[in-house]
């Protein structure tokens, strides 16, 4: 019987840890993307302020 319970724990644990890897994985994917997507709005108002600063 404990036996059967520490493998039901150990799958559990095991299955816990690939999930919040994945999790982190796709996580930093996303975070990365935003980032960049942020840094491209941020190159475009500087250069549309630069306009309106030049008029």
């Amino acid at each position: 019987m404990n036996n059967i319970f520490t493998n039901i724990l150990s799958y559990s644990i095991i299955s816990t840890l690939i999930t919040l890897i994945i999790t982190r994985i796709i996580q930093g994917r996303i975070q990365s993307l935003f980032d960049k997507k942020l840094e491209s709005v941020k190159k475009e108002h500087t250069l549309e302020i630069a306009q309106f600063q030049v008029l």
